[in-house]
C-alpha cells in the first residue's frame, strides 16, 4: 500500500473514536440536548461494545450492497475487496 493511502486510511480514526463523533455532531444538528451531559453520553457511547459491533456490522453491510450495485467496482481490481466484503457475508 503506498504512504500516501497509508496515510489517508489511518486518519478515518475507530469505531471508537467514530461513533461518538458522529452522535455529537447530530444531536448538534438536531438542536437537542441530552437529559445528562454530552460528555456522559459520549462516555457511554465509547464504552458500548454492542453499538460499536451494530456499526461495524452496517459498516460491511452498506459497503456490500455497494459493490453488488455499482457498475464501476470490478473485482479483479480490488480483489482484498471482494476477499473481505464477501468473506464477511
Amino acid at each position: 500500500m503506498s504512504e500516501k493511502k497509508h496515510e489517508k486510511l489511518s486518519n478515518l480514526g475507530t469505531t471508537k473514536s467514530v461513533v461518538p463523533e458522529a452522535l455529537k455532531r447530530s444531536v448538534s444538528a438536531a438542536g437537542a440536548e441530552p437529559l445528562t451531559s454530552m460528555e456522559r453520553v459520549t462516555e457511554e457511547v465509547e464504552e458500548s461494545t454492542a453499538l460499536h459491533a451494530a456499526f461495524e456490522r452496517e459498516v460491511c453491510s452498506a459497503v456490500q450492497q455497494r459493490l453488488e450495485h455499482d457498475p464501476d467496482y470490478n473485482p479483479d481490481i480490488y480483489p482484498n475487496a471482494e476477499k473481505f466484503f464477501k468473506g464477511n457475508k
